[in-house]
């Protein structure tokens, strides 16, 4: 793999342990085991606005029965293991956009919610970042059987919200059981954090945009060559990119000339060169 694209990071360590992701799942069990603990630390509208404003983060780590604590963690271990031993910088970002943005967004754009529980828009911000990944590699490597198959399960996803959206229902976790209304809000704000730290790497990675690739990598040659480039780390292609010699070498001399002549202030008062 190429360790110069963010969107491409280095294979994963089999030694490289996901300290992070096993943290907070032990978190989310210690949650469980212990009753007291959901109606303490989840999202709890009056509470916030009282000033218990801890419960804006320890939100994502309550569950409102098992069934939705094992969709939830399992899922979370599963892509939390493999985007932290991938990258865990970009890894780290995500999970803290995600479980920013959620619990304001639902604060702001859900007045009507007063609780909520769980990890599934920080599951939902991992699996689009891991799928921004893998599609970005398929499409470099040329591997387009990849391309369709994590194609189709980022459009499986969004199947998913919109089933969500239209039918007040959740697709794996049985809501009525559980006692709580879906969300979908809060995926489709997970959702946009991941895109976000895939798209833009300076949110984790440092202040060089994409690694002084063009916006348009990956694409053809014939299709970038002559366009400017975000920063000198690529070859900058001369837009003279395609003429003759002879026209290349009119262009220079021509070139020198008027450079010579605005040094001057004198325009013309030397001979022109032919070729």
């Amino acid at each position: 793999m190429n360790s110069n694209n963010p969107l491409q990071p280095a294979s994963p360590s089999p030694r490289k342990l996901p300290r992070v992701t096993l943290l907070i799942a032990a978190i989310s069990l210690a949650a469980a085991c212990l009753p007291i603990l959901p109606t303490v630390l989840q999202y709890d509208r009056t509470a916030i606005a009282g000033g218990q404003v801890w419960r804006l983060a320890t939100c994502h780590a309550t569950h409102f029965n098992q069934d939705h604590l094992a969709w939830d963690l399992g899922v979370f271990v599963l892509l939390g293991a493999i985007c932290e031993r991938r990258n865990r910088r970009a890894f780290l970002a995500c999970l803290g956009l995600s479980a920013a943005i959620i619990p304001l967004g639902v604060l702001w754009l859900a007045p009507q919610m007063k609780t909520y529980r769980g990890l599934s828009g920080i599951d939902t911000a991992l699996f689009t970042l891991l799928g921004a990944w893998l599609l970005q590699s398929a499409i470099e490597r040329r591997q387009w059987l990849s391309v369709a198959v994590v194609s189709g399960l980022m459009v499986g996803a969004v199947g998913k919200v919109c089933f969500e959206l239209t039918t007040g229902n959740t697709l794996f976790v049985n809501d009525i059981a559980a006692g709580f209304t879906p969300l979908p809000l809060a995926h489709i704000l997970g959702a946009a954090a991941g895109l976000a730290v895939a798209i833009f790497p300076t949110l984790w990675h440092g202040p060089t945009l994409w690694h002084g690739r063009t916006l348009w990598h990956g694409l053809p040659p014939t299709l970038w060559h002559g366009l400017p480039t975000v920063s000198s780390r690529r070859p900058q292609v001369s837009l003279l990119h395609g003429l003759s010699s002879t026209q290349v070498s009119e262009c220079t001399i021509q070139g020198k000339e008027e450079t010579f002549g605005r040094g001057s202030g004198r325009v013309g008062d030397h001979p022109t060169t032919q070729v």
